[in-house]
């Protein structure tokens, strides 16, 4: 599964995600006879104003990426194209960022289903680090470290990434962290990978 975590601060989204990646190992009539660990960079930047995040099957959710980016849509008809063709992955889940005029909008796709204007995102593979991070994030001192800004956010979100990654082979450094805001993006670690790129899987 590997992880991403989007939290909303006063300027924008942080945002960030392992590099830990799946493909899924299929027999000739298409059944999934196991999966291969790979690692690459899993942020990506369709538009000028729109990042998306793919997590499950690398062959499900990477094609799919590079095929809309590459159709050169206005901003809004490449939303409604990359909500619709993420609805039809069966083994995927993807999240998409956008800016607009009311700030940054995030609309996570899963099951077939699109949910638009969401507050924020946590995905670990394990649901006790899911709720280790929802406690922690919580927590009086992580609250405190927040009234600082956007880096105290981005600092707890990393060091969160370094404690769970120590829990859980199916998590893996470097992180991918960036705030996305309506002005720009800022790579604390990591980056962005611009897309559509040439033909690869």
């Amino acid at each position: 599964m590997s992880s991403i975590v989007a939290v909303k601060g006063s300027q924008g989204f942080i945002i960030s995600s392992d590099s830990i990646v799946f493909k899924y190992a299929t027999d000739q009539s298409g059944a999934i006879i196991g999966k291969i660990k790979g690692a690459t960079r899993k942020l990506f930047q369709i538009h000028d104003d729109i990042l998306v995040v793919g997590l499950g099957n690398w062959d499900s959710y990477f094609p799919m990426f590079n095929s809309v980016a590459s159709l050169n849509l206005q901003k809004n008809d490449l939303l409604n194209e990359i909500r619709n063709s993420a609805a039809k992955l069966t083994d995927a889940r993807v999240y998409v960022f956008s800016r607009q005029v009311e700030g940054i909008i995030l609309d996570i796709i899963e099951n077939g289903q699109v949910q638009l204007n969401r507050s924020g995102a946590v995905m670990y593979p394990e649901k006790l680090l899911n709720s280790l991070f929802l406690t922690m994030y919580e927590s009086e001192h992580s609250m405190a470290i927040r009234k600082s800004g956007m880096l105290g956010i981005a600092a707890l979100v990393n060091a969160y990434n370094a404690f769970a990654s120590s829990l859980c082979s199916d998590i893996a450094a470097p992180f991918d962290t960036v705030l996305f805001t309506p002005e720009g993006t800022f790579n604390f670690s990591g980056g962005v990978t611009r897309l559509p790129t040439g033909n690869f899987s």
